[in-house]
Parts: structure tokens; C-alpha cells; sequence
């Protein structure tokens, strides 16, 4: 399935195809609640909607090394992959320095962990090297 769905994303992407959300749907209203979009969770892939993509604990794959590590240590996370989906979506969304991005990381971190206050353990014991974490 990986093959054609990429071929069909690459062909998605350069026919510059009108719409590509769901408020403004290219193909058919429909369209985003396909299976469409491929994530990897706890190392293994699999194939969600739009709006699973939306609810779930997920982050779209990072460009940066240090982000995709970041993302690969936290147990439970979804991470998109940018192949798997639109280009307006996977654009505003490369880095964890992006708003859109950043936001969907932290809301991410809410729903696995549930309790603020476990917050700060949640990070010290699921992250692999807690140390190379700069606040800022």
C-alpha cells in the first residue's frame, strides 16, 4: 500500500491540487476521512483519516534530527509521515519551532499524560536523554 499511496501524494502534491483541508476539500467532501495520512506508532505503521490525525497524540515527522529523536523518545506519540499528506499541512508543520507544530506536541503531551503535575516525571522517565533538553 506504501507504494501507491506515495505515488498518489506525489501526484497530489505536484498537480497543485485545489483545497487540501478540510474546509476546502480537492476531491470529494469525504475525502479526509480516509485512511490516507501513514504514522508510526510504538514502531509500527499504520494509516489514519484526517481527523484521527487530529485526536490522536501525534506530531508530523520533524526535518530537524534533534526534533525526530525528541518525538521517537515520547512513548505513545504518532508521528506523521510529511510523504503521507498534504503539502499545506506537512509545510506549516516541519519543525518543532513552528506554532502549528509546537502546539500539536504539547496538546500531544496533555492527552498521554493526563495530569500536569506528572508532567515533569513523564519527561525525566520516557525521554533518552533528558539532559540534551534546553529550556529556554
Amino acid at each position: 500500500m506504501d507504494k501507491w499511496l506515495k505515488a498518489f501524494w506525489s501526484h497530489w502534491k505536484k498537480g497543485g491540487s485545489p483545497g487540501s483541508s478540510p474546509e476546502q476539500p480537492a476531491i470529494a467532501p469525504n475525502f479526509y476521512f480516509q485512511p490516507l495520512f501513514k504514522a508510526t506508532h510504538n514502531n509500527a505503521g499504520n494509516y489514519h483519516t484526517y481527523k484521527e490525525m487530529e485526536g490522536l497524540p501525534s506530531v508530523v515527522d520533524p526535518e530537524s534530527v534533534a526534533h525526530k529523536e525528541l518525538c521517537r523518545s515520547i512513548p505513545g506519540l504518532y508521528t506523521f509521515e510529511a510523504d503521507f499528506m498534504p503539502s499545506d499541512i506537512w509545510l506549516s508543520e516541519l519543525s518543532l519551532d513552528y506554532r502549528k507544530s509546537f502546539n500539536r506536541i504539547l496538546e500531544s503531551l496533555d492527552n498521554l499524560v493526563h495530569d500536569k503535575k506528572e508532567l515533569t516525571n513523564y519527561v525525566r522517565l520516557n525521554l533518552t536523554n533528558p539532559a540534551s533538553i534546553k529550556v529556554l
